[in-house]
């Protein structure tokens, strides 16, 4: 016998979230009551002594609108518990005066997430931690089963619950697998409870008949066999893998295990089953898709695939300690998320893919695709020489910020600009897979992934090969420390007491900067997740190197980082001879590193230390530590307040007062960080004088830490782009860096001669080479705000490369902020083209009032874009209201 009934009992359904009327319907306007039950879904509002409903409501497609602050305490969203132990929101005049709504409005959904109150702590979310959604019905004849959940596992022999609802007196009857199971005359309501002794898969019909009509609703649940175990194929890896030989076989792989004793990943236990779903089993669990063992790799070969096809998936793993868990695969290189829908589709149309309907909401889907097309690189990616790490000037981005568009298109627009400024390594703050859609990337969630709110990973590739095309290196900062709550390896034993089972993550962290949850990285799982990331993205986007975050938190439950460090140093870095950058601070020293052949950032002292060259502080400002080999120096970093706003606002008399002889300063700065020995980086807008505070917010004078990651206004919005001081910074900047990068490189890869760098000097200097040498280089500056200042060149004849021209005196005078460069041999001074002047005749364009589409159009040669009225330049800079 497949299923034996016990006796019908009258208990309330056990579905997280229900409600009276049982179902809402749209257009309902009388009493709504919203019963919360803390003991289901992430079972966070266990234990709390109140209730509170953060709430809002879905209009057509779009989320929490009509919301109410967070944790907020108005006695609006206080709810009271009842017999039961439940939770009870009442809205007694209906959700649309609840929701302040017309009744016309189109509400698809409720939207929930439950909270102990103002100042408290607990979260009652969904079980895989997500928001909480009620759907509201169209009007009419409905049946639904309120329990058991579609896609609902039970183990053998275990009770499962089962009822249904109506909206009218109808004759109910539950139909398992084409077998009518039990009925309820003339009634609103049918349930009891029941036992499924087989495995395998059952469909659940609920039929509601009436006289004129008949409504369905059914589900369906899996009751899961033993896991069989077999032997994990050759040459498979934990992720896709696609058959070399059959373009309509993939064979999944995923690891699924506890730590048999908490905080102690030396013995585990595997998972009781894992079961794939996705596009290929219409989002349905079925017994055939269950995957097969191997100590704790779970794996199945899936067939019959389409070639070319995207097909998205995602794993539905039951815990050893029976919590089902609905998981991405953390390998796959392309994930889908339902907030996708915002700006990941606006910003690359052309490959976005909605997320899928039937999927697990509360977590990504990943997808595969066999026979995907293989990128066409270009002779300049595949013969591409890497600049000698101890000659880079690097150009620290974020994208979003950066142009426009915020996105890789935006970038290409920049890449004249770029190029002529010099510079030869572009690095990005962190592409992967991130939380949310506007981030700075250090939420990482998905390490084989480019975030599609950049643009997609084809586009990625092409902007790789474009910068390869002008000689620029691609680095790409890594987050290898921390992982947020949508990592699937976090999300299978999360925050809090289930962290401790996870062999992933160390429960305490054993250094003192850590944010999120802390990868353990001496469990050979999470080495060899992260050994196979670096190598995956030198060999797929043939990236150049890269910039680890946090490097001196790879660590295991001690304090080790060295090991794993020189572990990824050894199998990714090494072999590819790319770069490795480490932002390595703590006690565990950073000389052994360099030693190895890494560079690592020298720290926030040195920032400070340029922002007094900026500010005209002569009795400080010691820059010595620039000097060096081994370390990535910079006056800036997205971490550090902008030099040029702390001169603004605590420079001497002349720099503060005067905006002029502020961004005059910039090429002395400039010089000073990038004409030193060693490795060296901007961050972007550094050249124009970028003078609003790291704490600023677009459109706002507010200065607040909390704006710290907030969007910043752009050089083309402000204006700075066109003709004057601005862009006369830019020029000379690209002729120092240009002298240090494309001219005279081999000589700043020789032997400083000496170097006055440190504080307590109104002159900075450093000579290049030494008396005997064919070629030597001098910079010079005065760092004074207020005071000419006398310099005197070593012996023999120089050329004064920024004014292209002869020096006659060997004593030469240094206006104050004003940087000198004298070489020995002639270099021609590079014309540096700029192409960021706006046009002033601009073709007037006719479009129909409303109309908010970008129009692309052509004048004068030059190509322009009309929307909302306003026509912009390919920068995004405004040119006509």
């Amino acid at each position: 016998m497949l299923f034996g009934f016990l006796a019908a009992l009258s208990i309330s359904a056990i579905s997280q979230v229900t409600t009276i009327p049982a179902i809402l319907q749209k257009g309902y306007t009388g009493e709504v009551q919203i019963i919360f039950n803390p003991n289901e879904g992430n079972k966070g509002m266990v234990g709390a002594s109140q209730c509170y409903a953060h709430t809002g409501i879905t209009i057509g497609s779009t989320a929490w609108q009509k919301t109410g602050t967070w944790r907020d305490g108005k006695a609006k969203y206080k709810m009271t518990k009842n017999t039961d132990g439940n939770w009870v929101l009442t809205m007694p005049n209906g959700l649309y005066a609840y929701y302040e709504v017309p009744t016309s409005t189109n509400v698809t959904q409720l939207d929930f997430v439950f909270n102990d109150g103002p100042n408290g702590t607990k979260e009652g979310k969904s079980a895989t931690g997500g928001d909480i959604f009620v759907d509201l019905e169209k009007p009419g004849f409905l049946a639904r089963i309120q329990s058991p959940a579609d896609r609902t596992i039970l183990s053998p022999g275990e009770e499962l619950f089962i009822k249904g609802v109506s909206t009218e007196a109808a004759d109910l009857t539950f139909i398992i697998n084409n077998v009518p199971a039990f009925n309820a005359l003339s009634a609103m309501e049918c349930s009891n409870t029941i036992t499924l002794s087989e495995a395998g898969d059952y469909h659940i019909v609920f039929e509601a008949d009436k006289e004129t009509e008949t409504a369905y609703d059914s589900v369906d649940v899996v009751v899961m066999s033993e896991t069989e175990v077999r032997s994990l194929p050759e040459g498979i890896e934990l992720g896709i893998n696609y058959d070399a030989q059959d373009p309509t076989k993939v064979t999944l792989c995923t690891f699924a295990a506890a730590n048999k004793v908490a905080n102690k990943p030396t013995e585990l236990v595997p998972a009781q089953a894992v079961y794939v779903v996705g596009d290929f089993t219409d989002w349905k669990i079925f017994s055939n898709y269950q995957m097969y063992r191997d100590s704790c790799h779970f794996w199945l070969e899936l067939e019959n695939l389409e070639p070319g096809k995207e097909y998205a998936f995602q794993y539905v793993v039951v815990r050893s300690d029976g919590v089902i868990k609905w998981l991405s695969d953390g390998f796959a290189p392309k994930q889908l998320h339902k907030d996708d829908q915002y700006e990941p589709k606006t910003v690359d149309p052309t490959h976005y893919r909605a997320f899928p309907a039937k999927a697990n909401s509360g977590a990504y889907a990943s997808v595969l695709q066999t026979n995907k097309p293989e990128y066409e690189w270009s002779d300049a990616t595949l013969n591409f020489v890497r600049p000698d790490k101890n000659n880079l000037v690097i150009y620290e981005m974020w994208v979003y910020d950066y142009t426009a568009s915020r996105s890789f298109e935006g970038v290409f627009e920049r890449l004249d600009y770029l190029q002529n400024l010099g510079v030869n390594a572009i690095e990005f703050m962190p592409l992967c897979e991130f939380d949310g859609n506007y981030n700075w990337g250090y939420s990482p969630n998905h390490y084989f992934a480019v975030d599609k709110a950049y643009g997609s990973s084809e586009r990625f590739k092409q902007l790789v090969d474009s910068l390869h095309s002008r000689g620029m290196a691609v680095i790409v900062d890594m987050v290898f420390n921390h992982a947020t709550g949508l990592n699937p390896q976090n999300m299978l034993y999360p925050y809090g007491e289930d962290l401790k089972w996870n062999p992933w993550f160390n429960t305490n962290p054993p250094h003192g900067d850590n944010v999120y949850e802390d990868w353990n990285h001496d469990f050979p799982e999470t080495r060899k997740m992260f050994t196979r990331a670096l190598n995956y993205w030198l060999d797929e986007y043939k990236v150049d190197g890269f910039r680890m975050d946090l490097s001196h938190g790879f660590c295991g439950k001690t304090f080790n980082p060295y090991t794993n460090i020189s572990h990824y140093y050894r199998n990714a870095i090494v072999p590819h001879n790319a770069y490795f950058i480490l932002e390595h601070w703590g006690s565990d020293g950073q000389g052994r590193y360099i030693e190895d052949g890494m560079l690592c950032w020298t720290g926030q002292g040195l920032s400070d230390a340029y922002s007094q060259l900026a500010m005209g502080q002569t009795s400080s400002g010691n820059i010595n530590d620039a000097n060096r080999l081994g370390y990535v120096s910079y006056a800036e970093s997205h971490d550090e307040e902008r030099n040029m706003y702390r001169a603004k606002t605590g420079g001497t008399a002349a720099i503060k007062e005067s905006e002029e002889v502020r961004i005059a300063r910039v090429p002395m700065m400039i010089a000073f960080l990038t004409l030193v020995k060693g490795t060296n980086m901007l961050w972007m807008n550094e050249e124009l004088g970028y003078d609003y505070s790291i704490n600023s917010t677009h459109g706002s004078s507010s200065i607040s830490g909390d704006n710290r990651t907030s969007i910043k206004m752009r050089p083309d919005e402000l204006g700075w782009l066109n003709p004057g001081p601005r862009m006369e910074a830019y020029r000379r900047c690209a002729q120092i860096i240009q002298l240090r990068t494309k001219l005279a490189p081999e000589v700043f890869m020789g032997k400083v001669a000496s170097s006055q760098l440190g504080g307590g000097k109104k002159v900075r200097s450093i000579v290049w080479g030494n008396a005997d040498d064919e070629e030597r280089i001098v910079v010079a500056g005065n760092i004074s705000g207020a005071d000419p200042q006398e310099y005197t060149l070593p012996d023999g004849l120089w050329f004064d490369y920024l004014n292209d021209s002869h020096v006659l005196l060997n004593t030469v005078i240094l206006a104050p902020g004003e940087v000198r460069i004298f070489t020995t041999k002639h270099y021609n001074l590079p014309d540096i083209h700029m192409p960021y002047d706006v046009p002033g005749d601009i073709m007037e364009v006719r479009m129909d009032e409303g109309y908010n589409l970008p129009c692309k159009f052509m004048h004068d040669g030059q190509v322009y874009i009309h929307r909302n009225g306003i026509i912009y330049d390919t920068m995004g800079r405004i040119v006509r209201k």
